[in-house]
């Protein structure tokens, strides 16, 4: 899973050096949030002005993550056990 997540980061790094309208300051903000908050990595999902960004943190670090992007709404996705 380390791996996979890495990996997520470094396409997210390339995406954003493809064009500068892959992300805007506020899409960048949420980010920066999350990860100070205990995101490990991120999947902006969508595209046209709509879609979702999704992050993935360890479970000891979710309530964190929820109280800091309190503004946004969310959804939370388990997997495996």
């Amino acid at each position: 899973m380390d791996y996979f997540l890495s990996l997520l980061n470094d396409y997210w790094n390339l995406k954003k050096n493809l064009s500068t309208k892959v992300s805007n300051p506020k899409i960048e903000e949420i980010i920066k949030e999350a990860r100070g908050a205990g995101a490990i990595s991120q999947k902006l999902v969508g595209s046209g002005g709509g879609g979702f960004i999704l992050f993935y943190c360890k479970q000891k670090n979710q309530k964190k993550l929820i109280k800091k992007l309190n503004k946004l709404n969310y959804i939370r996705v388990n997997y495996g056990n």
